[in-house]
């Protein structure tokens, strides 16, 4: 909760210390000049969402200012929340494959930033344009994984309003599959959040008061629903959005169709025509208000009018259609399930190879461990002969075993891992190894049972001397080489 507050704080003081029509400057100034991904982040989303329901062009610009502003700055987050909110705007045109395109231009350059935020705006991106394309399980499967990117993050401010849109739309997706239930399930989810958010009166709740309408009105809860979409309304009016206004008519003559006031049902979508223009709404309102007036005249018997939204909707229809470019949309999705695969699977090698270095790496330092600690040992107490011999080939088994193992993968792509090569290999590290042990073994392990052996001698001296009365310091010989031992 207190990074909810820092954020909302730190934001608000910009909102009121300026008039609202400096608020976007200065929240660009905010992504231009800071240096914390996070941050940045922070700024372009409610950069963005300030200007959500702002005509379809627009929108393109906003996109395009932000990706400018990263590649200008060096800044690959904002140019990938750039070219992702790109995306949105090819997104509500109904060019879902430019959409999609973006979306995975957007996707490439986060996997350079690894920024849990800004891969849950891009996979929620996905599932919005997949929606738009009416592939509703690949458009679910994008909006959950957006929510695994927002796991543990519900103190970031932005978060909390990201996770509410995602919501929001997998509420959505199951109120098209009529499965209003579940609908209503993520809609409360989401209300829940929309609750915390509503003390920042920067926040939009865009159409999300109509979604949930939606779903009371398939549930037959009708009071419910028209208490939702008047305050749809009363929002749309708030924010100006020729956007949101024209969906809360289309809705609430959606509501009045259902009940059975085919009157109010025709004002209402009258007075949502004026915004009928493909910069204002989705392609989606294209069709579907036209299609609602055709059969709303048609059943009064008004056929005049009846066939003039019949043509428009036929128009629309087939824009919409055209646009979608489902097949070249399905092709880049294959593309880039393969690409995320592979990327997978580089992540998963790449953290079995940080495993193994760590691995060898204590492997390294133990037998290094080792030897220290076996030379300190053997100058420090009296060992045996047969340990210290026994330590020896220990210290020689961990070596050609840790030889063994770094030089495996080498050997193998030299001998196409051939058994008897590998095997010719290794037996010729043994042969090299075996001889150094005994030089080994003769130089310094002799010596050391040389000098333990003097170190047993002049104790024995000491001992007798000390029963005779006679306290003397008796010195440690002289090696056979004339050199004093360490």
């Amino acid at each position: 909760m207190k990074k909810i507050v820092f954020i909302f704080g730190l934001l608000s003081t910009v909102w009121f210390s300026n008039a609202q029509s400096n608020y976007t400057d200065s929240l660009l100034n905010v992504i231009r000049s800071s240096k914390d991904v996070q941050t940045r982040l922070d700024a372009a989303a409610y950069y963005t969402w300030h200007n959500v329901y702002e005509p379809v062009e627009p929108m393109m610009q906003i996109g395009e200012q932000l990706e400018n502003i990263g590649k200008d700055q060096g800044y690959t987050d904002v140019q990938a929340f750039g070219k992702m909110w790109i995306g949105w705007a090819y997104s509500i045109k109904g060019e879902t494959y430019q959409a999609l395109t973006c979306m995975v231009g957007a996707l490439k350059l986060a996997e350079t930033v690894h920024n849990n935020s800004l891969f849950a705006s891009i996979f929620n991106g996905f599932g919005a344009t997949y929606s738009r394309a009416n592939l509703v399980e690949r458009s679910m499967q994008n909006y959950k994984e957006a929510l695994s990117y927002l796991e543990g993050t519900n103190t970031q401010a932005t978060n909390l309003v990201t996770k509410r849109i995602v919501l929001t739309n997998l509420g959505i997706l199951f109120n098209y599959k009529q499965e209003y239930d579940s609908a209503l399930n993520y809609l409360q989810r989401a209300m829940e959040l929309w609750v915390l958010l509503t003390k920042d009166s920067r926040v939009n709740p865009g159409l999300f008061y109509g979604r949930l309408g939606n779903t009371y009105l398939a549930l037959r809860q009708n009071k419910l629903a028209y208490a939702c979409y008047q305050t749809n309304l009363d929002y749309a009016k708030r924010f100006k959005s020729a956007r949101m206004i024209s969906a809360a008519y289309y809705w609430l003559g959606k509501y009045h169709l259902q009940t059975g006031n085919e009157d109010s049902a025709l004002d209402y979508f009258q007075l949502a025509l004026p915004f009928f223009d493909e910069k204002v709404v989705g392609a989606d309102y294209q069709v579907d208000l036209p299609l609602n007036l055709y059969l709303t005249f048609k059943r009064k018997g008004n056929d005049k009018e009846a066939l003039k939204y019949l043509e428009l909707y036929n128009n629309a229809k087939q824009k919409e259609d055209s646009l979608h470019q489902k097949h070249q949309m399905e092709v880049l999705s294959f593309e880039e399930d393969q690409r995320q695969q592979t990327v997978a699977a580089e992540k998963v090698k790449r953290a079995e190879e940080r495993i193994r270095n760590l691995q060898y790496a204590a492997i390294a330092l133990g037998l290094l461990s080792f030897v220290i600690l076996f030379f300190l040992l053997s100058h420090s107490i009296i060992a045996n002969p047969k340990i210290i011999r026994f330590l020896g080939v220990i210290a020689l088994l961990i070596a050609f075993e840790f030889i063994y193992l770094l030089i495996h993968p080498l050997i193998g792509e030299l001998t196409d891992y051939s058994p008897l090569l590998m095997l010719f290999i290794m037996v010729c590290v043994a042969a090299v190894l075996v001889p150094l042990h005994h030089k080994i073994e003769h130089s310094i392990i002799q010596r050391l049972v040389e000098k333990n052996n003097r170190i047993r001698l002049a104790a024995a001296k000491k001992t007798i001397a000390q029963l005779e009365g006679k306290v003397i310091d008796v010195p440690v010989e002289k090696s056979a080489d004339g050199q004093h031992e360490l």
